[in-house]
């Protein structure tokens, strides 16, 4: 199939069996071993957001594997599995985005890759959680300097038993031969050096994080975005599970680990805390340099680990 059919397949995915709800499409366009597990999900995700949608707001593909970019809304009418333990209906309306990707073979969808959605925001967005001031949102495109008191605010509302750190993530194992711009990325950020990495951005670059509103441009916010990020964990890794380009952009997915042994403002003090999660990053690229860079993962793990939220009670529901 051409990355055209594989793009298409995918639209189907998303916008047939998920958004018309026509579940018995699953037999035609997904591998038999996603089947129950993916009917499983959709079924869960009708009963908790009746009415969801999914948009598809980007999508890249090469060769067998298509990235999607999305933004999901619907409302909360029946009881969710959330990652902090089953929530009853509140009838609230939530907008949360994502990313998939998955890999497609003989007509169907056969692996997925990766998948990151923003829990945190949901739950925000539900009043499990206390939601971030606009203030505050302010200050984390600024750098975050003012998280903290959402994390306070967060430690306050949920003062009780719990606040286990989660098992560290088990690493990716990281490809072989990956298109050599993405392993400079890679081998820049876990390089630990700032001007490494910068030297790999235009001079008008962005960096953003979506999971944490972050969004630093050109290479002194950038730079100093990077010198508190390697300062607070000098060991970081991003270990790439995949990657590839398409034209002048580019998708990986990758885990993310390190010891946070350093105070970074807006994050609960450092103890030596360790932990690892997944994400995917999009790159574009101009003349062989990033002009932009998006990550996205999921803030409510990261800040599990760090003891700044409850441990799971129950699997949170994927989107695959």
């Amino acid at each position: 199939m051409s990355t055209a059919e594989n793009k298409a397949l995918v639209r189907q995915y998303f916008e047939v069996f998920h958004n018309q709800r026509q579940l018995d499409l699953g037999e035609q366009i997904l591998e038999s071993e996603l089947l129950t597990p993916t009917l499983g999900m959709a079924t869960m995700m009708r009963a908790a957001f009746p009415d969801y949608q999914i948009t598809i707001d980007d999508q890249l593909a090469e060769a067998d594997k298509v990235a999607t970019v999305w933004t999901a809304s619907g409302t909360h009418e029946g009881e969710w599995a959330s990652p902090i333990g089953p929530m009853a209906s509140t009838g609230k309306a939530v907008t949360w985005t994502g990313t998939t990707t998955l890999r497609i073979a003989g007509g169907k969808i056969v692996e997925v890759i990766g998948t990151n959605w923003d829990h945190l925001g949901i739950l925000q967005q539900l009043g499990a959680l206390p939601a971030t001031d606009p203030r505050i949102a302010r200050e984390r495109r600024r750098g975050m300097r003012s998280w903290f008191a959402l994390i306070a605010a967060v430690l306050l509302a949920l003062s009780s038993p719990g606040l286990a750190l989660a098992q560290e993530a088990s690493p990716a194992t990281s490809p072989a031969d990956i298109p050599p711009l993405l392993a400079q990325w890679a081998a820049a950020v876990n390089s630990g050096d700032v001007d490494r990495v910068l030297a790999l951005f235009t001079e008008d670059g962005l960096w953003e994080e979506v999971a944490i509103g972050l969004a630093a441009r050109g290479p002194d916010e950038i730079g100093a975005h990077l010198d508190r990020l390697f300062t607070a964990v000098p060991d970081i890794t991003f270990d790439v599970s995949s990657g590839f380009m398409a034209g002048d952009r580019a998708v990986v997915e990758w885990t993310v680990s390190g010891t946070y042994s350093s105070d970074f403002p807006g994050l609960p003090p450092a103890t030596g805390q360790r932990f690892a999660f997944r994400g995917a990053s999009v790159f574009e690229f101009v003349d062989g340099k990033i002009q932009r860079y998006t990550e996205y993962w999921d803030a409510y793990s990261f800040l599990m680990q760090l003891g700044a939220l409850p441990a799971p009670t129950a699997a949170g529901t994927p989107m695959a």
